[in-house]
This record gives structure tokens, sequence and C-alpha cells, in this order.
């Protein structure tokens, strides 16, 4: 007896998505984990683990797990940890999500194992993985989930390029009518258009990548040379060999006044210029 899960948020508008569970347990909660992840990262309205719905011999139960906030079944609140009923049609409020409960009293019947179709448990899985990754991108920051979503890409669409999947589409789509349902054929054209558009995508981004990464280096290596240091400045001469100098000019013009003094009056002008003239000659 599975159970379909409608969501819907309030300040969203449009019918809401539907999702179909084939569990006894399905755990509901801002954590990435549960079964039905109810992103919140602004309001903090929703728990990690806020509720479960649980089935039992006598039908679902819906259990709020201790959340922070309350869960709501039809406008009532429940109390923590206690199991209610859950009825066709009921409404459940968590935060701002809002879920209408619809119990398919009667489980699918099974299709024969000739006609059953392979690939339908990895189509599920994808479509799920598909939505959470989604709803991931959404949340995550603006500046950075682009280059986030592309490393996370990036392996996997490249093996996919190198497999050979484009051929298992190819031999798929040649199956006559009788041998093939249109709507699958559709649909695997389809996935196969958009792994190539992805693929092309991907490699636009890695060359950009690679333009922006090159200019970055050019860059840098501007600005190494811009802010290089300069030229050691020439060796500032000592001042010790000026001082000696300065010391000696010194003592020969003591020596100098020295014989200003003992020469006769009217002759000490002629000898002050003579040795004057040969001290600053040397």
């Amino acid at each position: 007896m599975p159970v379909k899960l409608k969501l819907s948020q309030e300040s969203q508008s449009g019918s809401g998505q539907e999702y179909p569970f084939y569990k006894d347990c399905i755990t509901i909660g801002r954590e990435n984990t549960c079964d039905l992840h109810l992103p919140d990262p602004h309001t903090r309205l929703v728990s990690r683990h806020h509720a479960q719905i649980e089935r039992k011999d006598e039908g679902y139960q819906l259990i709020d797990l201790g959340s922070r906030n309350a869960t709501f079944l039809n406008d009532e609140k429940l109390e923590a940890h206690r199991p209610y009923p859950l009825k066709n049609g009921d409404f459940i409020k968590i935060g701002e999500y809002r879920l209408q409960c619809f119990i398919l009293l009667t489980e699918p019947a099974a299709a024969p194992p000739a006609t059953l179709n392979p690939f339908l448990p990895e189509v599920q899985e994808l479509n799920t993985a598909l939505m959470h990754m989604g709803k991931k991108f959404l949340t995550a920051g603006e500046s950075q989930r682009h280059e986030w979503l592309r490393q996370a890409l990036a392996t996997p669409l490249r093996e996919l390029a190198d497999s050979d999947l484009g051929e298992v589409f190819k031999q798929a789509l040649q199956f006559s009518p009788e041998q093939n349902n249109g709507a699958l054929a559709t649909q695997l054209a389809e996935t196969a258009e958009k792994l190539r558009q992805a693929q092309a995508a991907l490699e636009n981004l890695q060359a950009s990548h690679q333009a922006l990464r090159a200019e970055n280096d050019r860059l840098n290596a501007l600005q190494k040379t811009v802010s290089a240091p300069l030229p050691a400045a020439l060796p500032v001469i000592s001042a010790e060999p000026m001082n000696a100098r300065t010391q000696r000019v010194f003592e020969m013009l003591l020596e100098l006044a020295v014989d200003f003094i003992k020469q006769p009056p009217f002759f000490r002008g002629e000898v002050f210029k003579h040795q004057a003239a040969a001290i600053f000659s040397r």
C-alpha cells in the first residue's frame, strides 16, 4: 500500500510536486539523508529530522520526532513522539511546507517478468537524485554553486562521453515500433541529447576556466615583475678614509700657520701664498 505526498510551499505558487514512496518508514526533514528532504536554509523552521511516516498493519501513522517548531496534521499541533493515524487526503504542515497525503489502497499490479522494465529502478533513483541536486543548487551560495556543480559533474560526464552509452542509445532507437515503445524511444533521444549538451557545456566551462587560469598566471607574473626590488644602491664610500684625508689637510694647514708666524712680517704673505698653493694642488 504505497503513499504519495504532494509537496507545496506557502511562499510559492503552483500545483506542487508529487513524491511516491513504497517504504514502510519515510523520514522528513532538513537533513539531506531524509527520504523527503525539505531545504530550509534561512528560517530554520524545519528540523534536521522533523517527522516520519510509518506503515503499520492498520495503516499509515505520522509521528513528530521532537522537532523544534512542531508538526501539524490538518492544522492540529501534534505531540512529539506520539503516532497519529493518516487518512487519504490529510494535510501535513512542516514549517513553510504543506504536504497532502494520498494513500493508494491497492498495490499496483505486478508486471509479468517478461515485460518488466529492468531500467525502471535506476531511472527512479536518478530522478530522485536529480531533484535533490536541484534543491541543493538553489540553496547553495550563488558565488560558488556553478563551480561546485561543474567539479562534481566533470568526471561522470567525461566517463559517459568516453563510454559506449551513445552507441547503446543509437541501437535502442533503431528498434521497430513493435519492439520498442515510442515514448521510451523519445525519452532515450532526449536523454542522449541532454548528455551531449551537458558535455558541450562542460567543455566550454573547462575552456573558460583554463583561459582564466592562464590570464591569472600572466597577471601574477606581471605583478612580480612590477614589484621586483630595485637594484642595490651604489656602495657608500667609507667615511674613514675621508676623515684621514681631512685630518691630514688640517695638519698641513696647522704647519702652514706655524710657518706663517715664524716668518718676518714683510715676507709672510708671499710664503703663505706659495705653501697654500702647494697644499691644495696635492
